[in-house]
């Protein structure tokens, strides 16, 4: 079991055998048409977030995310990761958390994000995401909130921490607001 070690305990690293890459569900359905700029693979100038469950966990999960270093492309002062990407590890965090666990298509529509100490743009950052004061079966128009800490994986050191809430859409709204392709989406969930 490879970890990181924060102060908030042992931290699965990426590439651990007790993690199970969750497959990008909006990649796989819409190709090279998803250009999400978190977590696109398809995406040349995104994040290109990573996601994770730990192998054999029932029930509500907690998600790991992982984005490589983001270069001096995207600071604000020199080595230092712009807030404002910090905030989008965050809240695509916390959308596959919610995702994950629900299998729902959501829009974010609060967030709350604390910034910790400066994200080095060397930094490989780890994130960990975990559903709170949801319902477990939430349904159109329900909002479910998401809590979300960043590390630096090498240091373990804490950089972030987020609460995002986000809006589940009644499907005759969801073409409405994310477009033509979101019915491929809908047939397929």
């Amino acid at each position: 079991f490879a970890c990181v070690m924060s102060s908030h305990g042992a931290f699965p690293a990426q590439e651990s055998e007790s993690l199970l890459e969750v497959s990008n569900f909006f990649s796989e359905c819409l190709g090279d048409r998803f250009q999400c700029f978190g977590c696109s693979p398809s995406n040349n100038q995104g994040l290109a977030g990573r996601f994770y469950v730990e192998r054999g966990v029932e029930g509500r999960q907690t998600l790991y995310s992982f984005f490589p270093a983001c270069g001096s492309a995207r600071t604000s002062f020199p080595g230092i990761v712009h807030g404002g990407i910090v905030s989008t590890f965050i809240d695509d965090t916390a959308y596959w958390t919610l995702f994950q666990n629900f299998r729902l298509l959501a829009v974010t529509t609060e967030m709350n994000v604390k910034y910790l100490s400066p994200c080095p743009d060397s930094a490989i950052v780890a994130g960990k995401g975990q559903i709170t004061g949801a319902t477990d079966s939430p349904s159109p128009g329900d909002k479910i909130e998401v809590s979300v800490e960043l590390f630096n994986q090498q240091s373990g050191k804490p950089l972030a921490k987020g609460v995002v809430k986000f809006f589940v859409l009644p499907k005759e709204h969801i073409p409405k607001i994310m477009g033509p392709s979101a019915n491929e989406l809908l047939n397929k969930l």
